[in-house]
């Protein structure tokens, strides 16, 4: 699109993210002696809440292999809105070095701030399971939790990613005949605060620059023809390069250093600024 081809998997990136926090569950069972009987590691599934029921549903005599096994949970990603409250100056750069010898700079503009909206299910057949997988949860959003990313690797992009717990809700699917199995699902909605990064370009390292400042019109008398001459000799040039001797020290003085084509991004160099006036 718009004649660039580019991915930075930001968005797989969010959904590995998301899953992998809620990806080392347990529920511990007890007897009636409070002793520890059975240790269940909660299996976790990108999927929509109704195939987790659709699967649920499809073995009422539990002895087929695809009937799916609670406690389980599941999550899914709904919706990704425009968050115009976290955007930054648009023109604004981050840059990395390239290849010193070739002389360019990798560069990224600010990225475009989305919201994406995720639910996850916890799917449990008993209350007690549902709330020992709930407060494993929630004490950990407060009501987010802060997750750092690496979005770009060149130049290396790496921002904090909010993810926010809005709100926790509980269902029991149980209706029907009784040969339908029994469900209760706790429901977390969440936000994920992400950025989406544009493609990475490269540029050429400035190694000389030119400001042109002339006097306006509040400095001089432009009714008068002297005035204008005056103003006409005081137009100046700035020129400024980098400066490096030839045994590769830095230097100001435009006598001693080498060409400014010459020098390389990383070597060690000095700023040389030299002023040459329009009428001289």
């Amino acid at each position: 699109m718009f004649g660039t081809t580019f991915e930075h998997d930001t968005i797989r990136k969010m959904v590995i993210l998301f899953g992998t926090l809620f990806n080392d569950l347990y529920v511990n069972r007890k007897n009636s002696d409070n002793q520890v009987i059975q240790t269940i590691k909660v299996p976790l599934l990108y999927s929509p809440k109704e195939k987790m029921l659709a699967r649920l549903n499809n073995d009422p005599g539990l002895d087929k292999p695809i009937a799916i096994n609670l406690p389980h949970m599941g999550f899914e990603f709904l919706d990704m809105m425009y968050d115009g409250v976290r955007k930054r100056q648009t023109i604004t750069r981050l840059i990395s070095q390239e290849d010193p010898n070739k002389g360019k700079l990798r560069y990224q503009y600010n990225a475009v701030p989305y919201n994406i909206m995720a639910n996850l299910y916890v799917m449990v057949k008993n209350t007690s399971d549902g709330t020992k997988i709930v407060e494993q949860i929630m004490p950990f959003f407060t009501p987010e939790w802060n997750a750092t990313v690496v979005f770009v690797d060149d130049p290396r992009v790496v921002l904090d990613v909010p993810i926010i717990l809005q709100n926790v809700s509980t269902e029991d699917s149980y209706e029907g005949s009784f040969e339908t199995r029994r469900a209760l699902i706790w429901t977390f909605s969440f936000i994920i605060k992400t950025w989406i990064f544009g493609p990475t370009k490269s540029q050429p390292v400035i190694k000389k620059a030119i400001i042109n400042p002339y006097a306006t019109a509040t400095a001089a008398d432009f009714s008068n023809t002297s005035n204008l001459q005056e103003l006409s000799n005081r137009d100046l040039s700035i020129i400024t390069t980098p400066g490096l001797t030839l045994d590769g020290q830095p230097t100001t003085d435009p006598n001693a250093t080498i060409p400014y084509g010459e020098i390389k991004v990383d070597d060690p160099w000095d700023f040389i600024i030299q002023f040459e006036r329009g009428n001289e």
